[in-house]
C-alpha cells in the first residue's frame, strides 16, 4: 500500500474529510490533493503536520508496520475487530 493510499485509508477511518485534514494540518488544499493523488510526496515538514494531525507512527504511514494492529479494514468501510 502506497502511502497516499495509506492517509486516504486513514482519513476515511477517522472521518476526516480533504478539506478537514488540510486545515488541521496547514497545508493548501491543493497541495493535499497532489499528495493524496500520489503525484507529489510530501517534504518532512509536511511529513510532521501530517503524523500530528493523524495520530499515527511515521513507520505506519510509509509502511513500514501495519495501520492497525487491533482492526483489519477492508477497502467497502467494513471494520472487523481481531
Amino acid at each position: 500500500m502506497t502511502f497516499c493510499e495509506r492517509v486516504k485509508l486513514i482519513l476515511k477511518f477517522k472521518k476526516i474529510s480533504q478539506v478537514d485534514f488540510a486545515k488541521s494540518a496547514d497545508l493548501h488544499q491543493s497541495r493535499v490533493s497532489l499528495l493524496l493523488s500520489g503525484k507529489r510526496r510530501p517534504t518532512s515538514k509536511e511529513m510532521i503536520k501530517i503524523i500530528k494531525v493523524l495520530n499515527v507512527p511515521y513507520d505506519c504511514l510509509i509502511g513500514n508496520v501495519p495501520l492497525f494492529d487491533e482492526l483489519l479494514i477492508d477497502c467497502t468501510n467494513n471494520y472487523y475487530l481481531w
